[in-house]
């Protein structure tokens, strides 16, 4: 899936969007491209078109839904279905879910809900649970952060950032056990790729939040041509409403930092704009999501 027709236009996104994306620097916050300085999203939003999408007006909603209620991942191959757990007898106790094409390919592995408030980023994460995949294998532990997702909270239940506590430890606190378990996990599966699935920080006062609709990218190295492919697409509203922006420096602590400083694992961190309405949101985490396993052969 690897469109070389694309080389020249991705030459100029670099130019313009990625300068600054190759180092993994550790910061507070993502730091964008230094051609120039993020807008705020302005409120109010635009209108978005959410013609025959589900409501989601509640987490339940998501048992009878597929990836294919959204327009996206409709074709259908035989999968292999399983679970396994993570922090097994603990507390915080998680399961992973894994997919198994019929095919040889390689290994995904996807990550939803560390903020159990960024509702996109994990409904996404378990909706991806029950595609079907054609090669390959996926993981998915999606919401990671269960008791942020259970109560609608950014933090765990030690009020604790669980996405500035990776790689971990197995005996800290809450946020470190669980950031170690999904990161140690990681390193034993040896994906190909992450996907970490976010939203930005949505600030009720005047509509709009850090990152709307955007990638980070700390190392683009090894994924140069997935992070160009993904942004011409997002020109034209083929994966989220706006085209996407893109940030060069993942937050220190965080999943994407700790692979991206410690591993050659390469992983893009999703974000998308929290002031639209959650089903287009979700669907745009899935079509994002579709890209990249098309990317790897793994659709």
């Amino acid at each position: 899936m690897k469109q070389t027709l694309k080389r020249l236009t991705a030459a100029l996104l670099a130019v313009v969007l990625l300068a600054g994306c190759g180092a993994g620097a550790s910061s507070a916050a993502p730091t964008p491209a230094p051609t120039a300085e993020p807008e705020p999203t302005p409120s109010p939003t635009p209108y978005v078109d959410v013609t025959g999408l589900p409501p989601l007006d509640s987490v339940e909603e998501l048992a009878d839904l597929l990836p294919a209620d959204f327009g996206v991942l409709e074709e259908e191959y035989p999968t292999e279905y399983s679970t396994y757990k993570i922090l097994e007898g603990d507390e915080w106790e998680n399961t992973v879910h894994v997919l198994k094409g019929a095919e040889e390919g390689p290994a995904l592995y996807i990550v939803g809900g560390v903020h159990g408030d960024e509702l996109a980023g994990w409904y996404a994460g378990t909706l991806l649970k029950k595609m079907t995949i054609r090669a390959g294998t996926v993981y998915i532990v999606a919401p990671a952060n269960l008791y942020g997702a259970e109560n609608n909270k950014r933090r765990t239940k030690e009020d604790r950032d669980l996405n500035r506590n990776f790689p971990g430890d197995p005996e800290g606190w809450d946020a470190e056990r669980i950031g170690n378990a999904i990161y140690t996990d990681i390193l034993d599966k040896e994906p190909a790729f992450v996907l970490d699935l976010h939203e930005g920080v949505y600030h009720d006062n005047d509509g709009h939040d850090n990152l709307g609709n955007s990638i980070i990218c700390g190392d683009i190295a090894a994924i140069g041509d997935l992070v160009f492919h993904l942004i011409g697409l997002s020109q034209d509203g083929s994966l989220t409403t706006q085209p996407l922006d893109i940030y060069s420096a993942p937050p220190k602590g965080s999943l994407n930092q700790a692979l991206t400083d410690n591993t050659d694992i390469p992983v893009i961190t999703v974000e998308t704009f929290r002031a639209e309405p959650l089903a287009a949101r979700v669907r745009g985490q899935l079509r994002l999501a579709e890209q990249v396993l098309l990317w790897y052969d793994i659709r």
